[in-house]
């Protein structure tokens, strides 16, 4: 892991984030060259080898009536609304958690078809930089699992747009 403190972690975040896709990948090279844990981190934070990274997050917006994994009703505590995106790892629900709490949360799900050490070890690392970044440009994480079936998923605040 990188020893760069958090704040320099989301400066970098924020100042990638905001480039367009081929400036943000030079940039990624250039941090790597310094520093491969850091790039490493940065890239799992921007899922940028999605290659249609839309909005930073990993999640592609489309049409709510695209469904890229079968319909779920229930994912763990969470009842699921609708389909808000799909990326290359999975979909993002508008979902509701009915325990221990009651709240609106976006569920990610990862494919199932994807399951693989690698995956789960780039899984936990999002949920872990996730978990510890304080930027209102990132959504706070509120749970992480799997559920009874083997799907991974994260629970993170819901942010409207």
């Amino acid at each position: 892991m990188s020893s760069n403190s958090d704040s320099e972690l989301e400066q970098l975040f924020d100042d990638l984030i905001q480039l367009p896709p081929l400036e943000r990948e030079q940039q990624l090279a250039e941090i790597d060259k310094l520093d491969s844990d850091l790039g490493r981190e940065l890239r799992g934070l921007l899922q940028h080898d999605d290659p249609e990274l839309e909005d930073g997050r990993g999640v592609v917006i489309r049409d709510p009536g695209t469904v890229a994994d079968p319909p779920q009703e229930r994912v763990g505590p969470y009842v699921i609304e609708r389909q808000l995106g799909v990326g290359g790892m999975g979909t993002v629900y508008l979902a509701r958690q009915t325990e221990p709490v009651h709240r609106t949360v976006a569920l990610k799900t990862i494919r199932a078809d994807l399951l693989s050490d690698q995956l789960m070890r780039r899984f936990e690392l999002e949920r872990d930089n996730m978990a510890r970044m304080d930027h209102p440009g990132i959504p706070s994480v509120f749970d992480a699992g799997r559920t009874d079936s083997g799907q991974l998923y994260l629970a993170m605040e819901y942010v409207e747009g």
